[in-house]
C-alpha cells in the first residue's frame, strides 16, 4: 500500500516536472480532451506524436489522466503502444488505480476533478516523431467521467 502511494507521488511529481520545465528536445507531450457528453470510445485510439533530440531514444512513458466523480470505476486499464523498426510495435498495459478499496477518489484535483498519474514498466526504443498510441481497454463501449488524458515520454541515461 506504502510502495503503492510512493510510486503515485513520484509519477506526480514527475509529469509537474516534465509539464512545468517545457524541456526543449521533447516536444509533442500533451493532453487530449475528451467531451464530457461524448466519452471515451472503445474504438478510439489516441496518438501522441512524440520528437525528442535523438533520432532513437531509449525511456519510459508516463500517462496522466483527469477525471469527474462520475467515473463509474475503481481503476483504468491503458495499452500503450510504440511503433518500431519495419511496422513491429511495442505494447504495454497499464492499470491506473483511480479509487481505494473503499471507493475514495485517489487523485488530487480542484472542484470535481481528479488527476492520477503513473508511470509504464516498459522501457521503449522510440524513434523520433513516431506516435506513440493509447486506447482504453475497459469493458465498457464508452467511459463517462474521462476528462483528459497525457502521455509523456522520459529519456533514460
Amino acid at each position: 500500500m506504502l510502495r503503492g502511494a510512493i510510486r503515485l507521488t513520484f509519477a506526480g511529481a514527475l509529469l509537474t516536472a516534465v509539464t512545468s520545465c517545457g524541456r526543449p528536445g521533447n516536444e509533442g507531450s500533451r493532453y487530449e480532451v475528451f467531451s464530457p457528453e461524448e466519452g471515451w470510445c472503445y474504438s478510439d485510439t489516441l496518438s501522441f506524436p512524440i520528437t525528442h533530440t535523438d533520432t532513437l531514444a531509449s525511456g519510459r512513458v508516463a500517462v496522466g489522466v483527469t477525471h469527474t466523480g462520475e467515473y463509474p470505476f475503481s481503476d483504468l486499464w491503458l495499452e500503450i503502444t510504440s511503433a518500431g523498426k519495419e511496422g513491429t510495435a511495442r505494447r504495454d498495459t497499464l492499470c491506473l488505480r483511480l479509487a481505494d478499496r473503499n471507493g475514495r477518489w485517489k487523485g488530487h484535483g480542484i472542484g470535481t476533478s481528479f488527476q492520477v498519474a503513473d508511470t509504464a514498466r516498459t522501457v521503449f526504443r522510440h524513434r523520433s516523431g513516431a506516435p506513440f498510441t493509447v486506447r482504453h481497454i475497459m469493458r465498457e463501449d464508452t467511459l463517462r467521467g474521462v476528462e483528459r488524458v497525457g502521455l509523456f515520454f522520459i529519456p533514460t541515461k
